[in-house]
């Protein structure tokens, strides 16, 4: 059965200091590690139109395919999606059976991710190739009072999923790349796009 995801993300610019205070403030699960995600669509983008999300993803030896829709309990606070997850066993296989199921359209992106937990609120500290965020996912309470234990901004808050600010940066600054891989960043510097990751805060 799928479950409402409440998240909030915020665009930070000092990294080290807010690891600092998570780390008084909840407690780590695993290191600093990869994750692999590919976004699948049909041939004329039918998920994406309906704000629907079908992922692929591998980070610390999981492999989890995830669908996203929109949830009906809608707020301009917080991102809410219904979310359904499952855990297989093959990243490769599960991905030949995606593009041999009608599935043509995919996106691949990535990011360093390290998480943190406090009682149910997990706080993922992301390092995407365009910028670093940091994201809280749990109750609307516990979300609030986090973002307050760690200076966080309230208004400064991004809903916005990362592909989204991924499409507005490519569009500015005439990217000709469609995946959002640290290979395809290397010779960018992420400050360029601080003003346009800084337009998405609400």
């Amino acid at each position: 059965m799928p479950l409402i995801e409440i998240e909030v993300k915020f665009y930070i610019k000092n990294y080290e200091k807010i690891i600092n205070k998570i780390n008084d403030y909840a407690t780590k699960s695993g290191k600093n590690s990869l994750e692999k995600n590919i976004l699948f669509d049909t041939a004329n983008y039918d998920l994406k139109s309906q704000n629907k999300i079908l992922r692929l993803r591998s980070y610390l030896g999981k492999t989890i395919l995830t669908f996203k829709q929109p949830s009906s309990a809608q707020s301009k606070e917080f991102k809410k999606l219904e979310e359904t997850e499952v855990i297989a066993e093959s990243f490769e296989e599960l991905r030949y059976i995606l593009l041999n199921s009608g599935y043509s359209n995919t996106q691949v992106y990535e990011k360093m991710r390290q998480i943190f937990y406090r009682k149910e609120l997990e706080i993922c500290m992301d390092r995407l190739p365009y910028g670093d965020f940091i994201e809280l996912e749990g109750t609307e309470e516990e979300i609030r009072l986090a973002a307050q234990a760690l200076d966080l901004e309230w208004n400064n808050k991004i809903l916005p999923d990362y592909r989204s600010i991924f499409e507005k940066i490519k569009k500015t600054h005439n990217l000709k790349f469609n995946d959002i891989t640290f290979e395809n960043f290397k010779n960018l510097n992420p400050e360029k796009f601080r003003n346009d990751i800084i337009s998405f805060c609400l």
